[in-house]
């Protein structure tokens, strides 16, 4: 069944539709509904809103179409959103309008009403959002027209999707009560001033059966007594009273079948259901020659209409049709009605831009495909919408027993035995099948989790054949009730041939695969998680809660329930709030303290300040979402066990717990910036030294560490805290503890069970680390152990003190592979063209590594990578015809290094070597250079950066020195102050040397073009070349005193220009004390700008986001 609703609104509908979140809801848009985009893109749709101007009117057109039906394909639902953009925007072209569609698929099948506590079933619907401007000529645009005057062709719409995709009508079984008339989003707000208005209804409908009125006119006096009464539609069938019922702020419509004149003075609440042929002339007619009329003849002046009104139906289609034309004519319009810019850019488009696009600088709305999973939203993060205007349209098309919600209270099928057992005693119904055998442990649960996990990795298919196969139907059940609100007893078990269960879904048995991904709209990432964790519980054998049948709550136990959720989530909504200034005033605290430190750090301070905003946020939202999935299972089943003192001191309990999860973290917390990146740079040498051999795994909101052998965590650091796996060896908490102790201090605070903590205890005295540890019980127990493994070592000392010394008899009774083995061990082998121990070319693998310095990981606090700067120059210093291409592509790549061969007393030559792809013993040399650092360095290199991309280097440079000029030469040989001494004779030197200060760059400048024209034979004005001398100076000589002086200046001047912080003196001092040359002083001064930018923008971000 589908109904449509047109509304209409103001503002906030991408936040809705994206998000989901009201006051008071008790799930996410994405905990309530699995999004598909249909049509359009939301992103653009919002801009195009926010574009009209916004006097508080109605800027967009918000329509749904809800269905009856449990299960609408995404492909079905496509099609019916096609089948309708076309019947209502049969009039425009693809140009005019932007038309946006989404449908949600509920994954949370049912939600309690907040009222009454009962369960409202919940269905697939699509959201249908139209802005209200013409893109082409900027007019309000309302393609519904006036819905008092065009609702039956509306309603014929509605009845012909209908037809066409056989869904039920809304007509075919009018409901008489009226206990369903809030709609199901108020029911999940569970707003009281709408349910209090539904009361009144309820009120105003047994006062009009008590009372016997069979008058409508007596029935409008009755009214009188609840507040102001208007009659809406005088003199019409469609009349209606409309109440301002004392309190509110605006009328409300008694639209309601039960209220209409026809019930009212017969009692007859008969819906006639109009035959398709009677839905396909209105259709029909509403194509041809309505819907033209709602866009050219409704909006414009009385003189118009009334001209239009007057003509016959002939003489009314000629009219209609030169209003079209000329409409088309005038905005240059042409190519196909009813659908959007999305469906047609090609010859047919208009080839006038349109004014919203020009004024918005809009492009055309790309065709958005269909796409089955989506989780993401259209609009960026940190856009921000206002609150919705309070004035909104609310257009009913259909009469108001149509209207009510789709999901109402049904009577139980009670497929499941209501009699079975849930393991409410440790025992399992007959049907289901796995290991039963194993105690139930929540170790062996967390065991058997971590089992599946793995072998899902490494054989997902057959790993999820056997949990579909296996599965307990029930748990099964049980857990999508706990998580998605189901109710078990909907659905009938069956088993298939092969013994696995079936879940009957309308006509269909689905395998659990399916059930999970088709039926409750699951992705299979969900769905698939959702098994491995119910699976793991069962072959654990860990009890499930037993379904509870809901009962109908009174009143009062409804009130109780209800102001218990909302003082819990008020609760929690204070908690995640404190904790979030608190969290805030930490980090203002931090980024006050980043002027103390050196310059040179600031970046690093200030990469540890965000990762300390990332991480503290990210601990937030865990609470929020665990708190909130907390609240809505207590709140799940009420009963007399349950009132909001209870709820409040569980909520409570349940955010102050003490960590689950072994972890260490910091016993206190230290506000100084300094010694946080003091911390920061001990743990980088850490990461340097003794975790060199764990894979790093790096997100904005955490670092993994992982074996690369078994590719599992050794730990994680989540920022507050250092995470520990399950099954830490003695060494890997040895890493942890070190680890910890850098980057927390010497005081640590240890979670989890007491196992771990003892681990932790014991393993720190056995490394003799000095750290003290929390819970204080375990600080003695290491202290203890410490004092344990002192004493032992004594005796053990002194026991060896004691032996008889070793006989030359008991050395020479040894095997001999034994001796040999040690005298080998004992020797130094020192070769000829050998001189270091690194040279060894026995095992160059292991000496690259020890002959090339680790490179620094990026600090861990920073999000994006950090090159590693080289020295290309470098290549071109390789000996002439000693590079040799072919071998150095057949070499195993990052896996160089280099010798130094002696060649006589006076000449030395450094060999860059590598080894034969698969073969180390194959050592072969492929580049020469005369001295040890360009050796080194080029190997770095080729280390860092791998073959081919040195490969493309080496060949870049060597084209390029090949295309260089004799002139590009020589300069290129001035710009190096050594080379150019050496390129000048004695008296350009003595006459460079008397040049006097304000003449210097003019006499080099007249030098060099000599030199250039002794070596080429070309003429250069020495005026020419002045630039040259200066940037020459700049990139080689240190920058000092005034000029020095000046440019600090300068950037002194940017920084208060931009209201930056800015130290003269600390950044004066940096340049000189690193000897940097002109050039390399404006690229550190440009850095410290940067910085500081960087650290304003995060202030004023931080005031933002604490003031939402």
């Amino acid at each position: 069944m589908t109904i449509i609703r047109v509304n209409g609104g103001n503002d906030g509908i991408a936040e809705y539709l994206e998000n989901g979140r009201k006051a008071e809801r008790e799930f996410t848009r994405d905990e309530l509904d699995h999004r598909v985009i249909l049509d359009g893109n939301l992103e653009i749709t919002n801009t195009i809103i926010q574009s009209i101007e916004n006097t508080g009117q109605e800027r967009y057109l918000h329509i749904t179409l809800s269905f009856q039906e449990n299960d609408v394909s995404p492909e079905t639902l496509k099609s019916i959103t096609d089948e309708y953009k076309s019947l209502l925007m049969n009039a425009y072209q693809s140009d005019e309008y932007c038309f946006y569609a989404e449908a949600h698929l509920p994954k949370i099948k049912n939600i309690p009403n907040n009222a009454t506590g009962e369960l409202v079933e919940r269905k697939p619907h699509i959201h249908i959002v139209i802005p209200e401007t013409n893109l082409v000529t900027g007019n309000k645009l309302l393609p519904t027209g006036k819905v008092t005057v065009t609702e039956r062709y509306l309603d014929a719409i509605q009845e012909h999707i209908n037809y066409k995709y056989k869904l039920k009508s809304p007509k075919d079984a009018a409901r008489v009560s009226d206990d369903n008339y809030a709609n199901v989003l108020s029911r999940t707000k569970g707003d009281m001033f709408r349910e209090r208005n539904s009361d009144l209804k309820k009120e105003i409908y047994n006062g009009l059966t008590t009372n016997d009125i069979t008058s409508f006119s007596d029935f409008g006096h009755y009214l009188e007594q609840f507040g102001d009464v208007k009659l809406k539609n005088s003199g019409k069938e469609n009349s209606y009273f409309s109440v301002k019922f004392d309190g509110d702020s605006k009328f409300t419509n008694l639209k309601n079948p039960l209220f209409s004149r026809q019930y009212i003075e017969n009692r007859d609440l008969q819906l006639v259901k109009p035959t398709e042929k009677q839905v396909l002339s209105l259709v029909t007619d509403w194509k041809e020659k309505v819907s033209h009329e709602v866009k050219h003849i409704f909006p414009k002046s009385s003189v118009v209409r009334n001209t239009y009104n007057a003509l016959n139906a002939e003489d009314k289609k000629n009219h209609l049709k030169e209003r079209i034309e000329t409409y088309d004519r005038e905005n240059k319009l042409s190519g196909t009605r009813g659908r959007s810019i999305r469906d047609q850019r090609g010859a047919e488009s208009s080839t006038r831009p349109s004014k919203a696009r020009r004024a918005n600088r809009l492009s055309y709305m790309p065709q958005c495909t269909l796409v089955y999973g989506i989780r993401g939203s259209s609009r960026q993060p940190g856009e921000q919408h206002q609150r919705p205007a309070n004035r909104e349209a609310s257009n009913r098309v259909l009469q108001n027993d149509e209207h009510r919600n789709l999901g109402e209270s049904r009577t139980e099928s009670l497929y499941v035995d209501q009699a079975m057992r849930w393991n409410d005693a440790g025992e399992q119904p007959e049907f289901t099948r796995g290991i039963k055998t194993i105690q139930e442990s929540s170790v062996l649960h967390d065991e058997y989790w971590q089992h599946l996990n793995e072998k899902a990795q490494t054989d997902e298919i057959h790993t999820m054949r056997e949990i579909r196969d296996n599965i307990d139907p029930l748990r099964l059940l049980a857990g999508l009730q706990r998580q998605y609100q189901a109710n078990p007893y909907d659905y009938k078990i069956s088993q298939a041939k092969d013994g696995s269960p079936r879940f009957k879904v309308g006509n269909r048995n689905m395998n659990a695969s399916d059930f999970l991904t088709k039926h409750f709209n699951l992705s299979w990432k969900d769905s698939k998680d959702f098994l491995l964790k119910t699976y793991a519980a069962q072959q654990a054998n860990t009890p499930f809660e037993k379904p509870v049948i809901r009962k109908a709550l009174t009143k009062n136990e409804a009130n109780e329930r209800f102001y218990s959720l909302k003082e819990t989530q008020k609760e929690l909504k204070n908690i995640i709030k404190e904790q979030r200034s608190s969290l805030y005033n930490e980090i203002k605290e931090l980024r006050s303290q980043i002027y103390q430190v050196k310059g040179t750090e600031r970046e690093v301070a200030r990469g540890v300040i965000i990762y300390h905003k990332i991480t503290g946020l990210e601990a937030l939202s865990e609470i929020d979402s665990k708190g909130r999935e907390f609240l809505n299972d207590y709140h799940n089943i009420w009963n007399e066990d349950k009132d909001p003192m209870k709820a409040l001191q569980k909520l409570r309990e349940f955010i102050n717990q003490d960590e689950d999860e072994s972890s260490v973290e910091a016993a206190e917390t230290t506000l100084s910036i300094k010694d946080r990146v003091s911390s920061q740079q001990r743990i980088q040498e850490l990461q340097r030294t003794r975790l060199k051999d764990l894979v790093m795994q790096k997100s904005p909101e955490k670092l993994v560490f992982l074996n690369p052998e078994s590719e599992k965590p050794v730990f994680i650091d989540k920022g507050v805290r250092v995470i520990a796996s399950q099954d830490a060896s003695n060494e890997e908490i040895a890493l942890i503890l070190e680890y910890s102790k850098e980057k927390f201090g010497g005081v640590l605070k240890l979670n989890g069970n007491d196992e771990f903590k003892t681990q932790c205890a014991l393993v720190a005295a056995e490394k003799g680390m000095n750290i003290i540890l929390k819970p204080d019980e375990f600080n003695q127990l290491m202290k203890q152990h410490k004092a344990d493994l002192v004493a032992n070592q004594i005796q053990q000392d002194t026991q060896e003190q004691t032996a008889p010394e070793q006989s030359i008899e008991s050395v020479l009774d040894k095997p001999q592979q034994t001796v040999q083995a040690e005298t080998e061990q004992a020797q130094t082998v020192v070769q000829d063209n050998t001189l270091a121990p690194v040279n060894e070319l026995d095992n160059l693998t292991s000496k690259a590594r020890e002959v090339i310095e680790p490179v620094s990981p990026v600090e861990t606090i920073q999000q994006e990578a950090v090159a590693i700067e080289h020295d290309f120059s470098v290549i071109d210093k390789i000996k002439s015809d000693s590079y040799n291409k072919e071998l150095l592509l057949s070499a195993e790549d990052k896996v160089f290094g280099y010798v130094k061969d002696v060649i006589d007393e006076y000449e030395v030559e450094y060999e860059v070597m590598g080894y034969t792809k698969g073969d180390s013993e194959d050592v072969f040399t492929f580049a020469t250079f005369d001295n040890e650092i360009d050796a080194k360095s080029f190997s770095e290199m080729l280390n860092d950066l791998g073959l081919e991309k040195m490969v493309e280097i080496i060949d870049s440079r060597q084209n390029a020195q090949e295309a260089e000029t004799p002139v590009d030469q020589v300069k290129t040989l001035l710009a190096d102050n050594g080379l150019r001494r050496i390129a000048m004779s004695d008296e350009q030197k003595e006459r460079e040397f008397n040049a006097s200060p304000d003449m210097a760059n003019e006499v080099k400048a007249q030098i060099n073009s000599e030199i250039i024209e002794s070596r080429t034979g070309v003429f250069i004005e020495p005026a020419a070349l002045v630039q040259d001398v200066i940037e020459a100076r700049n990139a080689t000589q240190p920058v000092k005193g005034a000029e020095l002086k000046s440019l600090v200046s300068e950037y002194a001047e940017k920084a208060e220009s931009e209201n930056l912080e800015f130290f003269v003196n600390d950044v004066t001092e940096e340049i000189e004390s690193a000897g940097m040359t002109f050039d390399e002083a404006g690229q550190h001064l440009e850095k410290e700008l940067n910085v500081m930018r960087s650290v304003k923008q995060d202030m004023q971000q931080d005031d933002n986001e604490q003031t939402m």
